[in-house]
């Protein structure tokens, strides 16, 4: 978002021309990071907007449910074959969701009595 700071003036050869000073307004990303409005390295967006995707990963796996397995050991390879990550085992004794180390899958035994 870009808001106008205040209107000054430079010259241009012989003449003065009035400038736009531009003062960017930073949005937070998904890793908090969020600069002051006075920071250089906001220069680079005085000509694009700065584009920050509002689907954080933590999120979107929040809303997905955790599996109920009925074995206290299960494996977790990501789901996606090759786009997936190494397979790892994990152990349910422990009541509650179990989650997976890399894709943050939850797994829950599921008790059979």
């Amino acid at each position: 978002m870009v808001k106008a700071a205040a209107e000054v003036s430079i010259i241009d050869g012989s003449t003065w021309k009035p400038l736009l000073m531009l003062q960017i307004v930073d949005v937070c990303t998904h890793t908090g990071q969020k600069w002051d409005s006075n920071d250089y390295r906001l220069a680079r967006f005085n000509l694009a907007q700065k584009l920050i995707n509002k689907s954080w990963a933590v999120n979107l796996i929040a809303e997905i449910p955790p599996r109920e397995v009925p074995d206290r050991v299960v494996w977790c390879d990501g789901g996606s074959g090759a786009e997936g990550h190494p397979k790892i085992y994990i152990n349910l004794d422990k009541p509650g969701p179990n989650t997976c180390g890399y894709c943050g899958l939850r797994f829950v035994k599921k008790d059979l009595h």
